[in-house]
């Protein structure tokens, strides 16, 4: 390949890693196309892509945005998957993607400017998802306000209960 063509294709990574604060490196082989197709569909629905590149290219593009630590994960036939939005997200797709095929291996990553290695990023992919925490946050706040509103709402029921007894026996009272 040309020197020029190489720059010109390190440059374009460069450009496409630059945004995105989250990039995970894996190793496959023997694995077809139309697998890699799916899982580039499955990161597609969470703003992430997946690109397939030579090592020496992904290391110089690496090195040129000061992520050079990430030049260790890279050996054998190498694609990264990036996105700027989702680091749990994404993580999840590649882990049960990992899962599903043997072939297919997590080298490493870079997630929110962190190097991390497979074990942190499975521990990444286990953490619930950003609409399933707000759930659970919301159900943990509501509680309080729930317990509050039955102890205040039985604390009324028992002021009317008094007042209705007293009214009987002032009526009682006014009868004799």
């Amino acid at each position: 390949m040309p020197r020029l063509e190489k720059e010109l294709m390190i440059k374009e990574l460069v450009g496409k890693f630059q945004g995105n604060k989250n990039i995970i490196i894996t190793n496959f082989n023997k694995l077809g196309m139309l697998k890699l197709q799916n899982l580039r569909c499955s990161l597609k629905n969470c703003s992430a892509k997946y690109i397939v590149v030579k090592n020496s290219i992904a290391m110089r593009a690496f090195k040129s945005i000061n992520l050079d630590r990430l030049g260790e994960f890279v050996s054998g036939t190498v694609g990264i998957g990036f996105g700027s939005n989702d680091p749990i997200g994404i993580s999840k797709i590649i882990v049960n993607f990992s899962k599903n095929n043997e072939t297919f291996n997590i080298l490493g990553g870079y997630i929110d400017g962190e190097f991390l290695n497979l074990d942190r990023i499975k521990e990444i992919a286990d953490i619930p998802s950003k609409e399933v925490l707000i759930v659970r946050l919301l159900g943990v706040l509501n509680g309080p306000i729930y317990e509050f509103y039955g102890i205040f709402n039985n604390l009324l029921r028992q002021f009317i209960f008094v007042l209705a007894e007293i009214e009987k026996k002032k009526s009682k009272e006014k009868q004799n």
